[in-house]
């Protein structure tokens, strides 16, 4: 029972992060970026993505942003009950430029890279 009120979980924020993103617009002047996914396990991708999270919040996967490098790296999770597949389909929206509704920090990076 426990198993299931944690997939149960998940998957309402992982539905619910997914629906969050704007796919109305790009952020202007957003490059491309080959992606590059890495399947570590939460704790790691905990310790790498929390730095991006908001304040007491965790998170479950994260897109870091290598402008010099031309790439997006994708950071999800090997050991989530029922995959990972909407979390990499949310991720990759970021690759392509796109925020969450309402948000402008992706906008921002880009806007004070060097």
């Amino acid at each position: 029972m426990c198993i299931c009120r944690t997939v149960l979980a998940v998957l309402g924020m992982v539905l619910s992060a997914c629906s969050s993103i704007d796919y109305s617009r790009r952020v202007e002047g957003w490059p491309e970026l080959a992606v590059e996914v890495r399947r570590v396990s939460s704790a790691e991708v905990r310790d790498v993505c929390d730095k991006y999270s908001a304040a007491f919040s965790s998170a479950m996967a994260c897109s870091e942003f290598l402008f010099a490098e031309h790439l997006c790296r994708i950071w999800l999770p090997n050991d989530l009950p029922g995959g990972s597949t909407f979390l990499e389909a949310h991720e990759r929206e970021h690759c392509n430029g796109r925020e969450h509704v309402g948000g402008n920090e992706m906008q921002q990076m880009l806007d004070q890279r060097s």
